[in-house]
């Protein structure tokens, strides 16, 4: 989402082709956390093989889009063969999860995830119309995000970021309780 900020300020003028190469693979993100999730999950129950199956396929598959797409497209069929490939793996994966596992509750948990992601997604192309586009404009979008995505979980009351948050403001009193000690001595 930050590409047309970030690419420009880090790489300079002449990278502008990648800005939207870098957007077409912020698609991976999902697509990757879920054949990771799915991976880790077919390994836990013993069915490597059919994990490996599907990244070789997926590995095969890409290496004959890129044959393919790259002579007509260049960097955009490359970006594209990896995205398909990596769909193929993902739901290769997904297939076989779906005859040991509920499906439902798997793609309830990851749709969880998903709407602090697109409210995020959604605040941070708001952002882009309002911020100039330099280096603290994208400072703001980077914080802003993390904000944002980690507030939207808070609300809704999600258990692993609303842990770790009470974790965290136990650290922080315990190093305030040990440093008003360490003054008072």
């Amino acid at each position: 989402l930050c590409a047309s900020t970030f690419i420009p300020i880090f790489y300079g003028e002449g990278y502008e082709p990648a800005i939207n190469l870098i957007k077409m693979l912020s698609i991976l993100f999902m697509v990757l956390g879920a054949g990771q999730l799915f991976g880790s999950m077919l390994t836990a129950v013993n069915k490597q093989l059919e994990c490996t199956i599907a990244v070789s396929i997926g590995a095969i598959l890409n290496i004959t889009l890129n044959i393919i797409l790259i002579k007509q497209y260049l960097s955009t069929g490359a970006v594209i063969a990896s995205i398909v490939a990596e769909c193929c793996v993902t739901t290769m994966e997904l297939q076989t999860i779906k005859k040991i596992f509920d499906i439902k509750y798997i793609l309830f948990s990851m749709l969880k995830y998903s709407m602090p992601t697109i409210i995020m997604a959604g605040t941070i192309i708001g952002l882009q119309h309002i911020l100039s586009s330099g280096v603290l404009g994208l400072i703001i979008q980077v914080l802003t995000a993390i904000i944002v995505y980690f507030s939207v979980l808070i609300v809704m009351k999600d258990q692993l970021t609303t842990n770790a948050f009470k974790k965290l403001w136990a650290y922080m009193c315990t190093i305030t309780t040990a440093n008003k000690n360490n003054t008072r001595k």
